[in-house]
């Protein structure tokens, strides 16, 4: 290893070690504020949660702006389904009924209920015709609230296949 990669990695042990007393209580109180969003009488959660997704009109996926790190609605709509198994029926009903950017945040929860196919949602989902903007890495782009449900499930078919196209990616 060449002295410069050693002295590289001291270095970023050494900055862990000074920075991580201010980095790690805030990596947990954010899991601490997460968990308690997502926590109590389930109508209580919902309106919650629905305030959340709604302060922006913009959805920010796994990946959002320049650092590449989700985005606090996609956080609480990945902790609302993982912990909360009971909104299944609500989570379903938005992605017909409610706010474009609603409808996605709930589909994204949705996943992290149990795994779906395409024929497992309300057809109506498939049958939308509004749209929203949502991040894809530094990337905005408007789409259709059914061809980002659409794409999801194309996407998970072609990793399956493991003929995954990554031009599909791309804005």
């Amino acid at each position: 290893m060449p002295v410069k990669a050693w002295l590289c990695d001291i270095l970023d042990y050494v900055v862990f070690f000074i920075f991580s007393p201010i980095i790690v209580p805030r990596l947990i109180q954010r899991r601490w504020r997460l968990y308690w969003t997502v926590q109590g009488d389930l109508g209580e959660v919902w309106t919650r949660v629905c305030d959340i997704w709604q302060a922006h009109d913009r959805v920010y996926g796994a990946a959002s702006g320049p650092e590449l790190a989700p985005g606090w609605g996609h956080l609480v709509a990945v902790e609302l389904g993982r912990r909360r198994k009971d909104a299944e029926p609500l989570l379903m009903a938005a992605l017909v009924k409610a706010r474009p950017v609603v409808a996605v945040y709930a589909f994204t929860a949705l996943l992290r209920v149990r795994p779906y196919r395409r024929e497992d949602l309300p057809p109506g989902a498939f049958m939308r015709t509004d749209s929203c903007e949502h991040t894809l890495g530094c990337f905005i782009r408007e789409q259709r609230v059914s061809d980002y449900f659409e794409g999801y499930f194309r996407l998970k078919a072609a990793m399956d296949a493991g003929e995954l196209s990554y031009r599909e990616l791309a804005p």
